[in-house]
């Protein structure tokens, strides 16, 4: 881990980022669904950024940048019905 200064946030993480924000600001909520193949890839994201800050892992500069959009880390469970 660096010392003194930020983990820079790659390429690839800032362009799904930017692709959170963006569906955010056109639907006004994180939910996306694996069914959708437009949103299949940005879902699977999404669950890996919350897996990794539930380990702990998630560095602290990514954690501010999805705090800043009003990312939801633990939705609440949609119940399924028949």
């Amino acid at each position: 881990m660096q010392s003194g200064g930020a983990i820079p946030v790659g390429a690839a993480w800032k362009q799904s980022f930017e692709a959170l924000k963006a569906f955010n600001e056109e639907h006004g909520h994180f939910r996306l669904s694996k069914k959708q193949p437009r949103q299949k890839g940005l879902s699977h994201w999404v669950d890996h950024q919350r897996a990794c800050f539930k380990k702990g892992i998630l560095s602290t500069v990514k954690i501010n940048l999805l705090n800043s959009i009003g990312f939801v880390w633990n939705p609440p469970k949609i119940k399924k019905t028949n």
